[in-house]
């Protein structure tokens, strides 16, 4: 049992850097390449916005428009 709950803890952790890696992907694209680069954690937070809006049924495009509404691009 120590073992399979070790293996489930490895695998969200490594679940999680993969979607970690997912959203900056992401954020990127919304953003744009130089943005993105220059502010990698809001890069994140719009992939992390993205994704969890995909996930729960909602409006992607306006939850992403609205995340970076108050940042000058």
């Amino acid at each position: 049992d120590f073992i399979h709950g070790a293996l489930f803890v490895a695998s969200v952790v490594v679940g999680a850097g993969a979607l970690s890696g997912l959203s900056t992907t992401i954020g990127a694209a919304a953003l744009g390449s130089e943005t993105a680069a220059a502010y990698p954690a809001l890069a994140q937070a719009v992939g992390n916005v993205a994704i969890n809006t995909a996930l729960n049924g909602g409006n992607v495009e306006q939850a992403v428009a609205a995340s970076v509404g108050g940042v000058a691009l």
